[in-house]
């Protein structure tokens, strides 16, 4: 039985033996087979896939200047320069919108170190086509990082533009209403309009100033409405002519600006529209007679101004006041005195909550020496001194108006 079993194993043994043998001569012929029906030069693998145009401008090169390597798939630097004409294939076939100053620099000094190595590596073979071809591209490079620069330039310029005519503190500042402040601020408003002309004159880089857009229309024309109806009051119900001229000068501010605005962004008619409003409003402003216009609301504020009702009596108190007036040194008679505080307020730091001082205020009702009345909105103040004490009082803050005498009571 062990005998029987041994044969019939080492019969499936020899079997599958010859059948391995079988299977590796069959293999062998079909490889055989297949040498013979693909040529030979196909099977090299060094041969470059290069433009037809590249592969034979090389071997003019190569039969008439390097006569010691026939080929360049023999020479022994043939990966570098199969490495060379696939990146001035890739630049030659990059689509014009990717053709930019960033890829033609990556493939150019790609190409570069192309042509250092089969310089080292094959020390006979002429690289001088591969020079004068790689040439047309670092002409090409030095074009668009020209470009570049110049749009960089520009781009930068309009920044400074815009920062210039719109995001400033004070694109045009107000000096205040005297005459020659007025006269200082027409100035600014020359030179802005000069910066403006030269912009809008020269190079522009659209884009980058339209990206400010937003900030303008905030800035500017959001409250626009607003802002001409708060100056238009003050031109209409002021009562002293300076600071009424002063109002018109903030309308001519923004004049100029909304202008800027309108011709920087000509897409955008609301900017225009807004500029159309300053303009009528500066005109209307320039048709009233500002200075009778004061003078009428001067006196219709005298008849109609009163002094403020007082909120207590102290006698004590109202004698700190007299005192804190007097060393102001004005040289006015005191007429009256009307507390407008119950008790001290107490003002403390900030940051500490350390009592610093103590505060009551008053309408004091004086008559100067050319004998007009005039009442005072007038704070005192008593500093801490510590343990609960204070000093003496002194005058902290005041405004004032005029007042018939005969409405003092």
């Amino acid at each position: 039985m062990k005998k029987s079993l041994k044969i019939v194993i080492l019969g499936c043994l020899i079997g599958f033996s010859m059948n391995q043998v079988f299977a590796q001569i069959d293999l062998k012929k079909a490889r055989d087979q297949v040498k013979k029906q693909v040529p030979t030069n196909q099977t090299k693998k060094e041969t470059p896939n290069l433009p037809k145009k590249n592969t034979e401008m090389n071997k003019n090169s190569t039969s008439n200047n390097n006569s010691q390597n026939p080929a360049d798939t023999t020479s022994p630097a043939k990966g570098f320069i199969k490495q060379f004409w696939a990146n001035i294939e890739k630049m030659e076939n990059m689509p014009e919108e990717k053709r930019n100053v960033v890829s033609i620099g990556n493939y150019s000094r790609a190409a570069q170190t192309a042509i250092n190595n089969i310089k080292m590596k094959d020390k006979s073979y002429n690289t001088a086509p591969l020079e004068s071809e790689l040439q047309k591209w670092k002409d090409k490079y030095e074009e668009a990082n020209a470009a570049r620069g110049k749009t960089r330039e520009t781009r930068t310029d309009a920044v400074k533009i815009y920062s210039k005519l719109f995001d400033s503190s004070e694109p045009i500042p107000y000096y205040g209403h005297k005459p020659e402040q007025i006269a200082q601020c027409n100035q600014k408003i020359e030179e802005y309009n000069a910066e403006l002309a030269k912009y809008l004159a020269g190079d522009k880089d659209q884009a980058t100033i339209d990206g400010f857009i937003e900030r303008v229309e905030t800035r500017f024309f959001k409250s626009l409405d607003k802002f001409i109806a708060e100056y238009e009051d003050c031109l209409k119900n002021g009562s002293e002519l300076r600071p009424m001229l002063g109002c018109l000068q903030e309308l001519r501010i923004r004049e100029a600006i909304t202008n800027a605005a309108k011709q920087v962004y000509p897409q955008n008619s609301a900017f225009a529209e807004g500029h159309q409003k300053v303009q009528a409003a500066i005109n209307r402003a320039e048709n009233l007679d500002l200075e009778a216009i004061a003078k009428a609301n001067a006196e219709k504020q005298l008849r109609e101004a009163r002094v403020p009702a007082a909120v207590t009596s102290n006698p004590a108190i109202e004698q700190e006041f007299r005192n804190a007036f007097a060393k102001t040194g004005w040289g006015e008679t005191i007429l009256k005195i009307n507390l407008l505080s119950h008790d001290w307020n107490i003002n403390r730091n900030e940051l500490t909550s350390v009592i610093e001082n103590r505060t009551q205020t008053a309408a004091i009702v004086t008559k100067n020496a050319n004998g007009k009345c005039i009442v005072y909105g007038f704070t005192i103040a008593q500093d801490y001194m510590g343990g609960g004490t204070y000093g003496g009082s002194y005058r902290f803050r005041h405004n004032g108006y005029e007042v018939l005498c005969e409405n003092v009571k």
